[in-house]
């Protein structure tokens, strides 16, 4: 094995050497490293002096177990050791006697029996095979790093730098506590809600002076609202989360765990089936507001916050035992007579726990078309292609068929999917179609996705599904949620329970206070600290917090202190 890696090494040139006044190589306690000159190869891109830098910090991840196999307590006993160790390691490795030379001073004679078993103790360590394979692994990790740079630099566009970002972060989330998961407690969300107490009102007059603006400038009575709030109204979007624990078991080669994640990824577009919900809209959250979702059935939890008020920007982070997922967007909605076109800012990355696997994809563009025709029905539908992208070089193209005519207008709901690996022009054999409101099958005939049963006379309940419905309910699970909880909001409670002369009056309320919160005494902008995310290089890369101000830490010990009072 020994061999087999000094061949993938480069041998100095006896050129390369300084002959006349020979380097020094310093051997620390901490496992630091220093020469008077570097050691270079022939190709010029690796140094030796880098190569052992990289070991001793690796062997000094040893040096608790070290300590417990020889039992000493004296510093000075140690730092000899871990001198004898190194030369050892030295000689072992490079195997070259003009480097050895250089080093005789870090060498350590043994003079005693005793000292001889320490270092017995201490070479069966450094030789055990989980040893010898870090540090093979870490070799030949530094010669590919040193030999392979500049090409890399050369290829690496936007795309692979942003997943190579994500594998790195992925390895900061193996240590876990999905707390309160596992739940053992009662979990009996609710599947039903009381039938809206209003109609929508016409949006004509409402719109015809924001043409070309985004409508969340504009100002929307209450009765255009469904009793859930934005970040409450985003968790849907993991209704179908079961599908990323599927792919987790399907085969990557033949494309068909990619299409699985894909499915998910346009799952969240079947709460618009229900054409009733395109003409309500959800409410605005307040600047600091938040949501949590715990759903023991599905092994998942998710945090939210609204953490920039102009332009709207929120936050998400969801948990899982293999995987988790970070997500802020920006969603803005503009009017364009006849049609209003929602976009949605920001990428969402899933990420898994296992291994440095990771997808990302951004939500495509949907439509609401006939917005102020008075014979049309009114639908949301998406629009162009979609495409879900893995580090592993494989991305699905997902394209929703238009099924608009010359003289038929009705909404578009067939879709493909189309698996490419590496740049291959050619898809593999393995796709998938179906419907985004109903069903998505493999060309093989499995179905990967299909639609949960609707709501009983779900037309006059808000179009909700059996997901939607129980998001604005307190059961168990959720009561030791932050104060700052959209349940916990007073006006959309009275909504939902039919006050809505009464909810529209504490709404107003409770925007003009954020409006007073918003601004000093002189005026003057304040600067909002978001209490549970943490901000990014831009406002649509936010993390959320570690530590004991992390949402779940907090909420474990119910330590809500600090929290702005929304309501």
């Amino acid at each position: 094995r020994q061999m087999c890696i000094r061949d993938r090494i480069t041998t100095p040139d006896t050129q390369t050497f300084d002959l006349e006044q020979p380097r020094i190589l310093t051997l620390t306690k901490s496992g630091s490293s220093a020469s008077s000159s570097g050691l270079v190869a022939t190709d010029g891109k690796l140094t030796l002096d880098t190569i052992m830098e990289k070991i001793l910090e690796l062997e000094s991840n040893y040096s608790d177990l070290l300590k417990q196999e020889i039992g000493r307590s004296s510093s000075r006993s140690l730092a000899r050791s871990d001198t004898q160790a190194r030369s050892l390691l030295s000689q072992e490795f490079y195997d070259a006697e003009e480097y050895v030379n250089e080093t005789s001073n870090g060498v350590v004679m043994l003079d005693s029996s005793a000292e001889n078993r320490e270092f017995e103790k201490r070479q069966s360590i450094i030789s055990s095979d989980l040893f010898q394979k870090d540090m093979e692994k870490l070799a030949l990790d530094v010669i590919d790093s040193s030999t392979s740079s500049s090409s890399e630099d050369e290829e690496e566009n936007e795309e692979s730098t942003s997943l190579k970002l994500s594998r790195t972060y992925s390895h900061e989330e193996k240590e876990h506590d999905l707390c309160p998961l596992p739940y053992d407690g009662p979990f009996n969300p609710r599947n039903d809600v009381p039938p809206a107490a209003c109609e929508p009102p016409s949006l004509i007059s409402i719109l015809r002076k924001g043409i070309g603006k985004d409508m969340a400038g504009i100002s929307m009575p209450i009765e255009t609202n469904e009793p859930l709030s934005f970040l409450q109204k985003y968790t849907e979007c993991f209704e179908y989360s079961t599908l990323i624990d599927n792919a987790l078991r399907a085969p990557m080669e033949t494309g068909e765990r990619i299409l699985t994640i894909s499915a998910f990824a346009v799952s969240y577009l079947s709460s618009y089936k229900d054409k009733v919900r395109s003409i309500r809209k959800p409410f605005n959250p307040l600047l600091g507001e938040t949501f949590e979702l715990i759903r023991p059935d599905m092994g998942i939890r998710v945090v939210t916050e609204k953490v920039i008020h102009k332009p709207f920007v929120m936050a998400a982070h969801v948990d899982s035992q293999n995987w988790y997922i970070d997500h802020s967007i920006r969603p803005q909605q503009k009017f364009y007579g006849k049609t209003a076109e929602i976009q949605v800012d920001g990428t969402l990355q899933l990420k898994l726990r296992n291994s440095d696997e990771a997808y990302e994809w951004s939500q495509p563009n949907t439509v609401l078309r006939n917005v102020v025709s008075l014979t049309g029905e009114k639908y949301t539908e998406p629009v162009d292609t979609m495409t879900v992208k893995s580090n592993k070089g494989y991305k699905c193209v997902i394209t929703f068929i238009s099924q608009n005519g010359r003289f038929t207008s009705s909404r578009s709901e067939r879709l493909e999917m189309k698996v490419y690996n590496g740049n291959s022009s050619k898809p593999l054999s393995l796709t998938a179609d179906g419907t985004w409101t109903e069903e998505i099958k493999l060309n093989t005939g499995k179905s990967i996705w299909k639609i949960s049963p609707e709501l009983p006379n779900h037309e006059k309940k808000y179009g909700f599904t059996r997901f939607s419905c129980s998001l604005n309910h307190f059961d168990e699970v959720h009561k030791s949620c932050a104060p700052t909880d959209s349940r916990r909001r007073p006006d959309q409670k009275m909504y939902e329970q039919g006050n809505v002369g009464e909810a529209e009056k504490l709404k107003q309320k409770l925007e003009e206070d954020q409006r007073t919160r918003r601004k000093d005494a002189s005026g003057n902008d304040v600067v909002h600290q978001p209490a549970f995310f943490e901000k990014g290089i831009n406002d649509l890369d936010w993390k959320l917090k570690k530590g004991h101000e992390s949402y779940w830490n907090r909420r474990k010990s119910n330590n809500w202190d600090g929290l702005v009072k929304l309501w």
